[in-house]
């Protein structure tokens, strides 16, 4: 009986320790105290994102054809061919681009979403026109070209300089020199007031509400100058004169506009430079909630910006690629909107028509 109980107490130790050694433990102490434990074979990794999975919608606030739609399609095959996805433009026009912009303010932070930013008018909605949103509302990614802006009149035109414009003008009654404007309230409004009152004259400055149709104006007639961008007025550059440019120093070095002289150089004072400046513009919180996104739009945007292929056909294309040569970071680009905020604001009578 004795030997029956020893060999069943013998035969339960010898199951517990076979339990024992093939038990897998969750845990290993070290020699530190530390506790490693193993991976679980059935723990998943965190799930990849592969952004961007779909285009990216480009908010263009302005109407198809114009001068903004025309610097972004200089570049936007090279943006999708980097980041692997192609840009869906879409043009909405209202109130001065605050229609598009309180629309990108509306939209999810999340990369899907951003904006050509056109300096200026971005400005001048928040610090004049009672704009739904605020700067802090946004994120600037960058600036990526500064078209300057051009005194310009017909081939047939009888001065072939801006002083001598100006002389002629002063032999008149004021008003007697149409001036073309894209819009009312733009750089141009601005620059052309400096321009009379360091010229002691007075245009009468017509207004056609955009770009295309200020120029078709020009070219047929209907104003005797226009005071329009540069290379946003490729469409009639044969067909004109260039009589300055409206910056304190001319940024070509070399070819065909290397010897025109700017209007500080004419009027012998320093005016404010007219340009028109365009980069791209996200909701708040972008780059904070997703900083992997962000540097792959970023990357994308700087890629396509100074791509060799792009810089070679501007500089064959009546030298545009000196426009694209001062690419701005988002941290200089920020700086850059809000000084020009300040010049925008500290004009808000002049711009809003009142002065």
């Amino acid at each position: 009986m004795k030997a029956t109980i020893v060999r069943l107490i013998v035969a339960l130790m010898i199951t517990a320790l076979m339990a024992g050694c093939t038990s897998t433990p969750s845990a290993q102490t070290g020699s530190n105290g530390s506790s490693d434990a193993a991976p679980s074979a059935t723990t998943s990794a965190e799930p990849k994102d592969k952004y961007p999975d779909k285009p990216i919608r480009f908010i263009l606030p302005n109407g198809a054809g114009g001068a903004t739609e025309n610097s972004a399609r200089k570049w936007d095959t090279y943006f999708a061919k980097t980041i692997g996805m192609p840009l869906q433009f879409d043009f909405i026009e209202g109130s001065g681009t605050m229609v598009a912009t309180n629309v990108l303010k509306e939209s999810a932070p999340d990369g899907y979403t951003m904006m050509l930013l056109s300096v200026f008018d971005f400005c001048h909605t928040i610090a004049n026109m009672d704009a739904p949103y605020k700067m802090d509302d946004f994120e600037i990614l960058g600036i990526n070209m500064s078209d300057v802006t051009a005194i310009m009149v017909r081939k047939d035109a009888p001065w072939n300089t801006l002083q001598e414009l100006l002389d002629y003008m002063k032999t008149k009654p004021e008003g007697t020199v149409s001036m073309g404007l894209t819009a009312v309230s733009t750089s141009d409004r601005l620059g052309v007031a400096e321009l009379e009152k360091a010229a002691g004259v007075k245009f009468n400055a017509v207004a056609f509400g955009s770009g295309s149709k200020a120029r078709t104006a020009l070219v047929g007639g209907q104003v005797d100058v226009g005071h329009y961008t540069l290379f946003g007025s490729n469409a009639i550059l044969e067909d004109v004169k260039i009589l300055a440019l409206h910056v304190d120093k001319n940024p070509f070095v070399e070819g065909k506009y290397k010897d025109i002289p700017t209007v500080n150089s004419v009027v012998g004072q320093k005016l404010t430079d007219i340009t028109s400046d365009y980069g791209i513009v996200v909701p708040v919180g972008f780059s904070q909630s997703y900083p992997e996104r962000a540097k792959k739009i970023l990357d994308a945007l700087h890629s396509a910006w100074s791509n060799p292929e792009l810089m070679t056909k501007l500089a064959t294309n009546n030298e545009e690629d000196k426009i694209y040569s001062n690419v701005l970071s988002p941290e200089d680009a920020t700086a850059y909107v809000k000084k020009m905020y300040d010049l925008v604001a500290e004009n808000k009578e002049l711009l809003m028509g009142s002065k």
